[in-house]
């Protein structure tokens, strides 16, 4: 089996590699424990489509519909050891590298006005990602896998600048996926979350960003299955109840931040829970 064929069963295609060298290292003491007694040559980065479509409601951003990509990319990581036993390294939210950058550099997007990496096939519905190896690039298990030159651009055009209503794109302190994940509410934060009807994060910029107009929709069943777009009481309280609230991306904040956030939208208790 080529790698190339393991993402192709894993129905991810966006795939590219770069040489270790091109890529910047931005915490040196994780890079140290990683490759420790591991001699990387290449970088393969890989994006993660987890965009469904045909969700006519939701009060939460679509990275977090399903469960957490966290347990998803660590089954990903476990079959990758399995194919190919040694020659992998993988690290997830704690990779040494800039990540983002070297999707840039793989030719796999750039990044838009939000913040955000863009790519042509699913928009900026991704996730970033990476695998490090100590094989060349010429090894025969990167066959079919190619460093790209180019990816898609943003056209600049201000649409994510003008829809955002909490003039969160220039100033991220305002953004309402920063302020409805914040522990302790400073003035007028309770009425940004109100307005914004979003239990967790926000996908204004990305719904109004034209490259997201024919963003395919993810092929992984992870992302397709046990979602949860709407958290109110009733919903949160049987994620809690099942045990699945642990597996969910808002679950690092903290089953108070989450049911604040929706008793603020709904109203449904009169009292909220202390920070």
């Amino acid at each position: 089996m080529t790698l190339r064929e393991f993402f192709d069963s894993e129905k991810i295609y966006e795939v590219s590699i770069i040489p270790f060298e091109k890529t910047v290292i931005t915490d040196p003491r994780r890079a140290e424990r990683l490759f420790r007694d591991f001699d990387c040559k290449t970088v393969v980065t890989f994006l993660i489509p987890y965009c469904v479509k045909g969700v006519t409601s939701a009060n939460v951003s679509r990275y977090a519909y399903a469960e957490d990509y966290h347990f998803y990319f660590k089954e990903l990581s476990e079959k990758l050891e399995k194919s190919f036993p040694r020659h992998f390294r993988s690290a997830c939210d704690t990779s040494p590298i800039n990540e983002v950058g070297a999707a840039i550099k793989s030719g796999l997007g750039s990044v838009g006005k939000h913040g955000l990496l863009i790519n042509k096939r699913y928009g900026s519905f991704v996730f970033v990602a990476e695998f490090f190896s100590d094989l060349p690039l010429n090894s025969t298990v990167f066959s079919g896998i190619e460093e790209r030159k180019g990816g898609q651009v943003c056209r600049g055009c201000n649409s994510c600048v003008r829809a955002c209503p909490s003039g969160g794109i220039k100033d991220k302190t305002r953004c309402i996926s920063f302020v409805n994940q914040k522990k302790r509410l400073d003035e007028g934060d309770e009425e940004t979350i109100k307005k914004s009807g979003m239990v967790w994060g926000c996908d204004i910029c990305q719904e109004v960003c034209p490259e997201n107009e024919k963003a395919e929709e993810t092929e992984i069943a992870f992302f397709r299955n046990n979602l949860t777009p709407i958290l109110n009481e009733k919903t949160l309280n049987n994620l809690i109840e099942e045990g699945t609230f642990p597996r969910r991306a808002y679950a690092w904040r903290g089953e108070k931040t989450v049911r604040r956030n929706a008793i603020i939208i709904t109203g449904e208790k009169s009292e909220l829970p202390k920070n």
